[in-house]
């Protein structure tokens, strides 16, 4: 309702439905189907002019928020225990990873799926790279697909 508020006036075109949707699509965990069930409740209230929630007592504001936070808490275990399985999933075929097991240069575990029958990625096996040696003697690591050395060392 704020931000419908704040909006209404400088955006005379946009209706309080569509000023809310925009609001809500800030809101990166919200699912498009609640983004669109609340901006049209939002857009109901403003056009009332009703308070949302009027009705609603103060131990059901507190009962709906704490299962909002439980089910943001269910989610976020569910989603680290898929990643988690993602991570050790091995190819039952020939027993190597399904994910690459390469680091990025920050440091955090590669993400991209691994060559068939390997462990790395098309960036991190050796066979992909440069592989030309440089004047402080450590490989040039360029991903040139297989293809010999990087445009620099050509």
């Amino acid at each position: 309702m704020e931000y419908i508020a704040h909006y209404i006036e400088r955006e005379p075109d946009q209706g309080p439905y569509d000023l809310a949707y925009r609001g809500l699509g800030k809101i990166e965990w919200l699912h498009a189907q609640s983004r669109d069930g609340i901006a049209a409740y939002a857009d109901k209230c403003w056009t009332a002019g009703e308070e949302p929630y009027a009705g609603m007592t103060e131990a059901d504001l507190e009962d709906a928020e704490r299962g909002r936070q439980a089910q943001a808490q269910h989610n976020h275990s569910v989603a680290a225990q898929h990643n988690r399985q993602l991570e050790s999933a091995i190819d039952a075929r020939d027993h190597t990873s399904m994910r690459c097991t390469g680091a990025t240069k920050s440091g955090r575990p590669c993400g991209i799926a691994a060559l068939p029958g390997r462990n790395l990625c098309h960036i991190h096996a050796p066979e992909m790279q440069c592989g030309v040696r440089k004047p402080n003697g450590q490989r040039c690591a360029i991903a040139t697909g297989g293809r010999g050395p990087c445009a620099t060392h050509r």
